[in-house]
């Protein structure tokens, strides 16, 4: 049951949320998020 909610929850992310969860640690999830904002996508 939890691979398919893990599925449901993913299919209705947007691409920026989706990419920002892939993250592995803290440290990861700040690199990405100042990639997006480098790229002018604030979330």
């Amino acid at each position: 049951m939890s691979k398919f909610k893990t599925w449901w929850t993913n299919l209705w992310m947007d691409p920026y949320t989706k990419y920002l969860s892939q993250a592995t640690d803290h440290v990861d999830l700040e690199q990405r998020l100042r990639t997006l904002q480098r790229k002018g996508i604030w979330i």
